[in-house]
């Protein structure tokens, strides 16, 4: 017995996907199963199959997923001639937040440059695909608010005492880089610092997939 003609995937989640299928052409079917196993994640363990079963059904959520994995989804029909032949398809769950970085580590400081290590990002729910560098002000009053985050130009000419002095690749990682040098990076303009005044560099790790 041929199993779904069709399963599509609907909708994918952190931990959740959801997915339709064309129901079997047999009277005798008694029940589906979808099965999801992980090929592949970002996590020290690739964890094990995830099963479902369904009566009278051409669709489910899978709940209980792991973020940033990418599954086999099988589907098959049960029958009362025993079950159909399986359907497959694959599906990658949507990445999740990266760990939170440490603080940025200041090697010197002299006039309007700043020499900082990035700190290496982590994350089990997804790749590591960049860094941000954001300078900020220590003498402001103002609390660092990252829905207010522009680049440099824009932060002076609206009084934010902070600004994205740069994005860097993901192979800057555990790297020396040099806030204030006067350069672009990720189109964002590395400004000079201001000489009298104290900064403090604040570090964002981004974790993208498959546009995400």
């Amino acid at each position: 017995l041929k199993g779904p003609r069709v399963v599509e995937v609907e909708k994918t989640m952190e931990t959740q996907v959801d997915i339709n299928w064309t129901p079997v052409a047999s009277s005798k079917v008694t029940q589906y199963t979808v099965r999801a196993v992980p090929l592949k994640n970002y996590a020290p363990h690739l964890g094990g199959p995830l099963e479902w079963k369904y009566t009278d059904a051409s669709r489910a959520e899978l709940f209980g997923l792991s973020a940033g994995t990418l599954y086999n989804v099988s589907v098959w029909a049960e029958t009362s001639d025993g079950p159909s032949e399986t359907t497959s398809i694959f599906a990658w769950t949507q990445v999740g937040e990266p760990d939170r970085p440490p603080p940025v580590e200041v090697l010197s400081r002299d006039g309007p440059r700043m020499v900082v290590r990035v700190a290496r990002g982590t994350s089990t729910k997804g790749p590591i695909t960049g860094y941000r560098l954001i300078a900020f002000e220590e003498s402001s009053l103002m609390s660092f608010k990252p829905e207010r985050l522009v680049g440099h130009k824009e932060a002076s000419e609206a009084g934010t005492p902070f600004y994205l002095a740069a994005e860097l690749g993901p192979d800057h990682g555990g790297r020396e880089f040099v806030l204030g040098a006067g350069s672009s990076h990720g189109g964002f303009f590395n400004a000079p610092l201001l000489p009298g005044e104290k900064y403090l560099p604040i570090q964002g790790v981004a974790s993208t997939l498959n546009g995400i």
